[in-house]
């Protein structure tokens, strides 16, 4: 199954940079992020209208 999420704001951390792409996401796996993207046959795409797509966090703070 694919996904394509069409015109949010993706955040990419590393880079610290914010900026509106399309992401594709094959299965589990993001496939590709950029700007107009063609959704595969079959795909569902949801327009994101400019919200923001960022990866998953994970609190890593802990106490032992």
């Amino acid at each position: 199954m694919s996904l394509l999420l069409r015109g949010g704001a993706v955040l990419d951390v590393g880079a610290g940079t914010l900026r509106t792409a399309d992401v594709l996401v094959e299965g589990s796996r993001i496939a590709a992020v950029g700007a107009g993207l063609a959704p595969p046959a079959g795909a569902c795409v949801l327009e994101l209208g400019g919200r923001t797509v960022m990866p998953g966090l994970i609190d890593c703070h802990v106490h032992v």
